[in-house]
């Protein structure tokens, strides 16, 4: 019988669990219900994964890269969680300018992270990132 290592079990859950969040907050956003949407995430994150995304915020990019290091996230953990983040930031800056901006940083900082942990570059990521920093730039 084979054995499966158990900490290899919770990584590949731990990704699962992050696209099914990402998936929900994407799919209540184009049902019109993003506000709901946005709850639920929260509470997901901060239930299943115990990632508050109020802490999450308040780290620099040192303290964000051991969070992510400690939580053994794969690069594609962080960049699933730098687009939750960033489809909460977007969907708030109207309401809480400051808080997205800080939450758009964030989620550009996961991206740099992802790309260092990964040792590798991603034309993905890039673009990504690049999309957040002029989403930054516009709302100075």
């Amino acid at each position: 019988m084979e054995q499966r290592d158990i900490i290899k079990d919770q990584i590949e859950q731990l990704g699962k669990v992050l696209s099914i969040i990402l998936s929900d907050l994407i799919g209540r956003k184009n049902n019109g219900q993003l506000s709901q949407g946005i709850e639920v995430s929260h509470q997901q994150l901060k239930s299943e994964l115990d990632i508050d995304l109020e802490t999450l915020s308040s780290f620099d990019k040192s303290e964000l890269r051991s969070f992510i290091e400690f939580r053994k996230f794969t690069p594609n953990h962080a960049e699933v969680l730098s687009e939750i983040v960033s489809e909460m930031a977007k969907a708030g800056i109207q309401s809480d300018k400051a808080k997205a901006m800080m939450l758009l940083q964030k989620a550009s900082d996961l991206l740099t992270i992802a790309d260092e942990l990964s040792n590798t570059m991603s034309f993905d990521r890039i673009y990504k990132n690049k999309e957040l920093e002029n989403l930054l730039k516009q709302h100075i």
